[in-house]
């Protein structure tokens, strides 16, 4: 049951994130910087920044296409989900 729980806490950390800039540390001490773009039962979306930091300053408004790299992570690896504010 406590596996279950976990599991159920990361979904709803990730589902509260969604289009917000996070870290996510999976399993295997992988880390994950970028934004999340969609959450299901088995899986989250991430749009990782190719460019991070020129992105920002060349297109603060907005960002030129194909500067995203697109990573689908199985959700039952995902161990921890911190939303990352920072600005500009």
């Amino acid at each position: 049951m406590k596996n279950s729980d976990s599991n159920h806490s990361i979904l709803n950390g990730c589902k509260e994130n969604i289009s917000r800039y996070v870290k996510i540390k999976t399993r295997d001490n992988q880390i994950y910087e970028g934004y999340i773009t969609n959450v299901d039962h088995e899986n989250v979306h991430l749009a990782i920044p190719k460019i991070k930091n020129l992105v920002a300053k060349l297109y603060p408004y907005s960002f030129p296409p194909k500067c995203f790299k697109q990573v689908v992570l199985p959700l039952l690896s995902v161990v921890s989900v911190l939303s990352i504010n920072y600005f500009i």
